[in-house]
């Protein structure tokens, strides 16, 4: 949540606005301090008006990137300090706020005066410094200058945030030997360097991140920097952000250290190298029994990335979202059992899917998607794609019996689309699968779906989906009438069935307008909405 006050003395009423903006929630506060009415914000306790001006400065790490380069917290930390007595009382009596808004290049830009009492308002506390990646405003302050500012209190820094990655003027030196030293109270590092110049990465023939004595450390994630992670002992660490291409073997080595880890992304399409020996054989097994996040995207060595996964044990609990897509390479041998087995290893690492009531399936020759919505991990995911032809034969038969844990009679809601051109392509496997869809009630999906549905109808004595109810469609073309009939013909298959439809929406894009008019006249009776 974004807050933000605003203090007008001329006006003698309290007042709250709430406005959703950008999918974040703004509140103005506008409060008059008179002699016969005292807001009730002043009366809050310092506990809870300590958190508001700490929302209100934007430290919440999910707001930084939508607001830090428009309204620096620091500057709106001074500002709140500057309404009353009571409030500086408190601002500046609090070092933890100070210590967590320091702006490297706005503290350098400043005099040296207000820099140093900034600096000795932190008191004691834990140092938060970052550089923002706002390129409306590039970095003004010389490099040598920033250095020293962090070289300064560097036993104090437990969080720093450097995204340089586009700015293009660089002293490589000033950081190599600063980011040398150990750290002993670093917990987050977050890194980018530009890519601009050769060699495109932060790198030095002797060079060693924090001489690898960085013991509290519990988030990593550089760009552009060179590191060797298997000499690298993190065993605090929680979440990792890989950048960089790897060696699989080399990083499940790195992870064998990390018995804690929580969270690992690889931020580029390409994380692993791809090597001439069968790497397979000789990949080490890692149990990470914390690891509960797992999120790649990989379009390149798509199989590699697969064998990796295969080769770790998560926690209970472990949340997968990986995309895969083979776009320079094939499918390799026996991929499809490979597929099969890492979505079958982590579907079952995932309990919460054996109860889950949603339900999400993308199928095509070429295309397997997976999809489900956790309660407290945003999503669950598994898909494939081939960008040269179709996926292995089978593949698409071993995926859909890949995920056991899920009781598909148990959906309720289900997202579905089926791209195939000929009835032929539709396997048994995909309708047993559909067949087994019994507790569907709302279902989301596109013409071409409702027309495979209607084949697969056509050869089966049992009502697909007999408990729907509510039909949602997307993806229908403002001048394609022939959709709006198959919709109507699956719509009059369910009456004819003794399973009619109660609801039919369609759901339009923002530039796009159809006329459900012809499909009121081709299914008299049934409710149609537009959305």
């Amino acid at each position: 949540m974004r807050s933000r006050f605003s203090i007008n003395h001329d006006i003698h009423y309290t007042k709250f606005t709430n406005e959703r903006e950008n999918s974040q929630m703004a509140s103005s506060i506008h409060v008059t301090v008179n002699d016969e009415f005292t807001p009730p914000i002043f009366q809050l306790n310092h506990d809870i008006l300590g958190y508001i001006f700490a929302l209100n400065a934007d430290l919440e790490e999910e707001q930084r990137i939508w607001t830090r380069g428009m309204h620096p917290a620091i500057v709106t930390l001074r500002h709140t300090s500057q309404v009353c007595a009571h409030w500086r009382e408190l601002v500046i009596g609090s070092p933890s706020l100070w210590a967590r808004v320091l702006d490297i290049d706005l503290l350098c830009q400043k005099k040296e005066e207000w820099r140093k009492e900034v600096m000795r308002r932190t008191g004691t506390a834990p140092l938060h410094f970052r550089v923002c990646d706002d390129r409306s405003s590039w970095f003004q302050t010389p490099e040598t200058a920033a250095a020293w500012l962090l070289g300064e209190h560097w036993t104090r820094i437990r969080s720093l945030d450097l995204d340089f990655s586009w700015y293009f003027t660089r002293n490589k030196d000033v950081w190599l030997e600063l980011f040398q030293r150990p750290a002993p109270s670093l917990e987050v590092f977050k890194f980018a360097w530009p890519c601009t110049e050769p060699p495109g990465y932060l790198y030095g023939p002797d060079f060693v991140l924090f001489s690898q004595q960085a013991p509290s450390l519990r988030t990593l994630g550089a760009t552009n920097m060179r590191l060797d992670l298997t000499t690298f002992p993190l065993p605090n660490l929680r979440e990792l952000i890989l950048h960089s291409t790897v060696v699989a073997a080399d990083l499940l080595k790195a992870l064998s250290h990390m018995p804690v880890l929580e969270v690992l992304e690889p931020k580029t399409d390409r994380p692993f190298r791809r090597v001439r020996v069968n790497q397979d054989a000789s990949l080490p097994t890692v149990l990470l029994p914390r690891l509960a996040s797992i999120k790649f995207r990989v379009l390149h060595s798509v199989d590699i990335a697969l064998s990796f996964l295969e080769h770790i044990i998560p926690a209970n609990s472990c949340a997968l979202r990986f995309e895969g897509k083979y776009t320079d390479e094939l499918p390799g041998i026996g991929s499809e059992d490979l597929h099969g087995r890492v979505l079958s290893k982590y579907s079952k690492s995932s309990p919460e899917l054996g109860t889950n009531i949603s339900l999400e399936i993308n199928l095509a020759p070429y295309r397997f998607l997976f999809g489900m919505n956790l309660s407290y991990r945003d999503r669950f995911s598994f898909s494939i794609e081939s960008g040269e032809g179709s996926l292995p034969e089978g593949s698409i038969s071993t995926l859909l019996s890949s995920f056991t844990v899920v009781r598909l009679d148990t959906i309720r809601k289900l997202v579905l689309q089926l791209d195939f051109e000929a009835k032929d392509s539709l396997s048994p496997e995909i309708t047993k699968f559909i067949i087994s869809l019994v507790a569907v009630e709302e279902f989301q999906t596109d013409p071409p779906t409702l027309n495979s549905l209607l084949h697969i109808q056509g050869d089966t004595t049992a009502v697909i989906m007999p408990s729907l109810r509510t039909l949602w469609i997307y993806n229908i073309g403002e001048q394609d009438a022939y959709q709006l009939v198959i919709v109507a013909d699956f719509v009059n298959a369910r009456i004819k069935l003794g399973s009619p439809v109660d609801t039919l929406t369609v759901l339009m894009g923002r530039s796009v307008m159809v006329d459900v008019e012809p499909l009121r006249k081709l299914v008299p009776g049934l409710a149609v909405q537009m959305l």
